[in-house]
């Protein structure tokens, strides 16, 4: 009898073993494939990143190349210009169309519009962020500053031929762009943005606007 009960007390110790040790088993078996599912999500995020970078590096100016003039406007794209007249003159349709303005993404131009006419006008630097819209960046513009100033360039290039600016602030760099310094010419605002890649500054943005009345 002693035995009998010895031999149902030692078959219950191993029944209770056993569940144990399936329960450990499903428990690493479970975490294993957490872990190995993690790792897939972190590598195919990893590959989609690298993708999305080398289609960025692949875009090319769009747009025809025009000249910013200061005051003015950008080429023949004068303020007072309809949105049809910029269309036209760009050869290009605004990517995306509101009251207050036109983007054109790819060619990294923006028209701001008050009344239905063009106000201002915006470039900026290639890969930039588009405002209000995570996840779209600016494409290449096409245009320059006269006689060969471009996007990205550095503060000292360029102000070697504008000159001193009127007015010049420095910012902290705590924003979306990391821009750190802002000058100002007459109808002509410059933006630059701290380079992560050398730790230089690089032309960001320009805002084409009309000189305030004498």
């Amino acid at each position: 009898m002693g035995a009998l009960i010895g031999l149902c007390w030692f078959s219950a110790g191993c029944r209770s073993h056993d569940r144990q040790s399936d329960r450990k088993a499903n428990e690493i078996s479970a975490l294993a494939s957490a872990t190995s599912a993690s790792a897939r999500a972190a590598h195919d995020t990893v590959l989609l990143e690298a993708a999305k970078r080398r289609a960025r590096l692949l875009r090319h100016p769009v747009g025809p190349s025009l000249a910013v003039q200061a005051g003015v406007g950008l080429g023949p794209i004068r303020f007072g210009a309809t949105v049809a007249t910029v269309e036209r003159l760009m050869g290009l349709k605004c990517d995306e169309l509101t009251k207050t303005y036109c983007r054109m993404i790819d060619a990294a131009v923006e028209f701001k519009l008050d009344g239905g006419v063009v106000s201002e006008i915006f470039a900026y630097r290639f890969d930039r962020p588009v405002p209000d819209d995570p996840g779209k960046t600016w494409g290449v513009f096409a245009g320059g500053i006269p006689p060969d100033l471009r996007m990205t360039m550095v503060p000292e290039a360029i102000r070697a031929v504008l000159g001193a600016p009127k007015s010049s602030v420095r910012l902290d760099g705590n924003n979306p762009n990391r821009t750190v310094l802002k000058d100002t010419y007459n109808g002509l605002e410059l933006e630059y943005d701290l380079n992560p890649q050398n730790g230089k500054l690089m032309l960001g943005q320009l805002r084409i606007f009309r000189p305030p009345s004498p």
